[in-house]
């Protein structure tokens, strides 16, 4: 955990630089890495990777045989940040992935911190489509992404597009995703100003 932090929210590039040292001895040899350092280093390489690291994240999603490690690479997709990259798993959940699995992926989409809006507008525009592939059941666990984003503007815009389309199933759950929304957007507007001056 702490090791993701550093490269995530920290942005170390020493720890990046090693988790790509460390992702390529678990390539070579799974046994070499413990597996949840290995899950982190999938992480980082992708959040600071670019679409060379996404082609090899798709190729090795299709290659590996252990469904866990297959998972890894999936969701690592949804935090890759540049926007060729993105955009491309973005089509791809909705017409190639299996639709057990995408709805997680979007989920981790729309928890990405620099491409999360771009992930909310995708869903907007597609989500007569995205309702019809998926299960109704998946529907919510696919906006538990929408709990983590804290952008006044993006807030507003997904509280009324669920006032213009209400969910069917889960609607109480919908609900505690955007009261969690609320929340963050509170707590922006309130610490924001006074915790950048205390880092400073």
């Amino acid at each position: 955990t702490l090791f993701e932090l550093m490269g995530s929210i920290g942005a170390d590039t020493a720890v990046v630089t090693r988790a790509r040292k460390m992702l390529a001895t678990f390539e070579a040899d799974a046994e070499a890495v413990d597996a949840s350092l290995a899950a982190a280093a999938i992480n980082l390489v992708a959040e600071h990777g670019g679409p060379e690291d996404y082609r090899h994240y798709l190729q090795r999603f299709a290659e590996v045989t252990n469904p866990q490690e297959q998972l890894r690479y999936l969701y690592a997709l949804g935090r890759f940040g540049d926007e060729e990259s993105f955009n491309d798993m973005l089509q791809r959940s909705i017409t190639e992935f299996r639709t057990q699995n995408a709805p997680f992926l979007l989920a981790f989409a729309l928890r990405n911190r620099r491409m999360g809006p771009v992930a909310w507008r995708f869903l907007a525009t597609h989500w007569e489509e995205v309702l019809a592939r998926f299960p109704d059941s998946m529907a919510v666990r696919m906006l538990e992404g929408i709990k983590v984003i804290a952008d006044p503007v993006l807030a507003r815009e997904i509280q009324g597009f669920f006032e213009e389309h209400p969910l069917t199933h889960g609607t109480l759950t919908l609900a505690q995703h955007l009261e969690r929304l609320q929340v963050n957007v509170a707590l922006r507007e309130r610490d924001q100003t006074p915790l950048g001056a205390a880092l400073r």
